[in-house]
């Protein structure tokens, strides 16, 4: 199977850089992009922003670790997603991100 995305945003926050315990580079940014349409009943703009977390491995994270808030970019790289039970409220909760530099 072919696992590909490309997301281009805005940085909502600077980089947070950390190494793993085999000593590689980590980097997780906090990118948003937002979706306009004209409302076809008010004939206004709306419009939605959506956040993803993503995570750079190895050079890309060296590279991503001094991006700051604001900075534009376009991430490349494979969607994961996650499933966790959260015990307090009884229901299973889905999450996903974007992975780049593996």
């Amino acid at each position: 199977m072919f696992n590909n995305v490309t997301l281009i945003g805005y940085l909502g926050s600077d980089a947070e850089s950390r190494t793993t315990r085999n000593n590689s580079t980590l980097t997780v940014l906090s990118l948003a992009n937002k979706r306009t349409w004209k409302n076809r009943e008010t004939g206004e703009r709306e419009s939605q922003t959506t956040w993803h977390k993503c995570v750079a491995f190895g050079r890309t994270a060296e590279y991503a670790a001094g991006l700051t808030k604001g900075d534009q970019l376009q991430i490349i790289g494979e969607l994961q997603t996650r499933d966790y039970f959260a015990k307090c409220s009884a229901s299973t909760s889905f999450s996903g991100r974007a992975a780049s530099g593996r």
